[in-house]
């Protein structure tokens, strides 16, 4: 990942989304790293994936960062279908 302004946003972003909905890695670890081994891979601009000055302006949060939400609410109505909508 570049230092450009676009990037810092985007890595700004990545970090918060841990932070605020808990996502996890999406991005190929660096060699030797022993951090979340299991992760998934993705390559659809999600904004937890690899960061680049070429996709920086194309991330965004994916509905699975927030899917969790759902299985919260659904705690606190029961019987009623809950779902994310984009």
């Amino acid at each position: 990942m570049g230092d450009t302004a676009d990037t810092l946003v985007a890595a700004y972003a990545h970090e918060l989304s841990h932070i605020m909905v808990g996502a996890p890695e999406e991005y190929v670890p660096a060699p030797g790293d022993t951090h979340d081994p299991g992760r998934t891979i993705t390559h659809d601009d999600s904004i937890m994936g690899q960061i680049t000055s070429a996709n920086a302006l194309r991330l965004e949060i994916k509905d699975r960062a927030l899917a969790f939400l759902a299985l919260w609410a659904h705690r606190y109505f029961p019987g009623r279908r809950i779902s994310i909508v984009r």
